[in-house]
């Protein structure tokens, strides 16, 4: 089991409730831990479990029909041909199936987002491995961390130095290897894991407890902070400034500094013992491209997507008027989305919700009908466009159904 499957199914389990006994595998105990070797050898290891499942004329063929889905271990440098091979093994056993003789059909591999995939892909791709840590980051910061737009690490019984040290060590790998990082992790936060609390400024401080909470809390302390609230205003920031552990009531004058010392319990003392061990193994590491706090700044703005962002991403050569049509109902479609449109956008064609591409292929394709659609490939971030689109609805409907859409297996057709 991968690093990054044993969080995931620790962020299941602490969801379940503090009391609640997991059935799931426990984290192992300090006492039960492996030597230092064992770990190195892990992360070294040249292999990857995948599960491959058989599509025969467009549906899942069933275990009783030879089909199911199987899950086998395979070298990380298998390629299209390596895994054609395995499935021919596992669905056509002695090169027949339920269906027939495997020379009798035409086969290909496509992943869990039902892209073909390309015959240079191999099972550690780039597109693959920037999903996984875009999953593991959604899914981890919606589970167990605090915060509206910027949130920080929620503590729990169940999480001890292990598990914070293993999300410090994804936190770097997945920054050194794919240039992906969590940005909805409040800088402050960010910036006292990778240089230490007192590298942390007031303004990164207050700028983070003030994407921390929600819109109508920022919008109530702006107002406070400018003098202009009413009556009923004013109860409602002494009873925000009462949730967040205020019990003296701050004057106009050092209002701003009860709201530093709030942001730095919220930001850094409440999170420290998770800041602390994620710090330890992966401070240095990205300290290595992270070199002062301002390239912090400059890293979160960068990756964060925008649609002139993501505009300037899309390479394309559309040859007729239809590819050109296609091509401005895509750029139409992408200017009309937001920041969580884009970031889904992001993830279907590169892996990542964020940016880490220098570029977005558009090749364009001739599908009608039914078969007509968007088709990823995250490995080198290509977009097939279908060229048939007659209007922009059309082609809207179809990239909001694939963007809708979840797909958890790699098939064979």
């Amino acid at each position: 089991m991968s690093l990054l499957e044993k969080l995931r199914k620790k962020l299941k389990t602490a969801t379940a409730g503090q009391d609640e006994e997991s059935e799931q595998e426990p984290w192992p105990a300090k006492s039960a831990k492996k030597p230092s070797r064992d770990r190195s050898k892990n992360a070294v290891k040249s292999s990857r479990k995948i599960e491959l499942g058989w599509i025969h004329e467009g549906k899942q063929m069933r275990k009783r029909s030879g089909g199911g889905t199987r899950v086998l271990e395979v070298s990380k440098n298998s390629t299209k041909t390596d895994i054609l091979s395995h499935a021919k093994e596992l669905f056509f056993p002695g090169g027949e199936s339920t269906k027939g003789k495997w020379e009798d059909f035409l086969h290909d591999i496509y992943d869990f987002k039902e892209s073909r995939l390309d015959e240079s892909s191999t099972v550690d791709a780039d597109g693959v491995s920037r999903d996984a840590y875009a999953a593991f980051w959604t899914e981890f910061l919606d589970s167990a961390a605090e915060g509206a737009e910027m949130r920080v690490p929620s503590l729990s019984p169940k999480w001890q130095e292990e598990e914070w040290k293993a999300v410090g060590r994804i936190l770097a790998k997945g920054f050194v290897d794919q240039g992906y990082f969590p940005l909805r992790l409040a800088p402050a936060f960010t910036t006292a894991v990778i240089f230490g609390e007192h590298a942390v400024s007031t303004d990164s401080l207050f700028e983070s407890l003030m994407l921390y909470l929600s819109q109508c809390e920022r919008e109530l302390i702006t107002a406070a902070l400018e003098g202009d609230l009413d009556s009923d205003g004013q109860d409602e920031l002494l009873d925000l400034l009462d949730r967040l552990g205020v019990k003296a009531v701050p004057s106009q004058a050092n209002l701003k500094a009860v709201l530093l010392q709030v942001a730095h319990k919220q930001i850094i003392q409440q999170p420290k013992y998770a800041l602390d061990n994620m710090s330890a193994v992966a401070a240095q590491l990205l300290k290595t491209t992270i070199t002062t706090t301002a390239k912090i700044q400059i890293m979160y703005t960068d990756k964060k997507p925008t649609c002139s962002k993501v505009l300037k991403l899309i390479e394309a050569s559309p040859e007729t008027p239809a590819e050109r049509q296609a091509l401005g109902f895509l750029q139409q479609y992408i200017r009309g989305l937001d920041e969580v449109g884009l970031r889904r956008l992001l993830r279907f064609v590169t892996g990542s919700d964020i940016i880490c591409v220098t570029k977005i292929e558009v090749i364009f394709t001739v599908l009608e009908g039914l078969q007509r659609r968007p088709v990823a490939h995250t490995c080198g971030s290509v977009l097939e466009l279908p060229c048939t689109y007659n209007s922009y609805p059309e082609l809207r409907v179809e990239m909001e159904n694939v963007l809708m859409s979840n797909y958890n297996t790699m098939d064979i057709v």
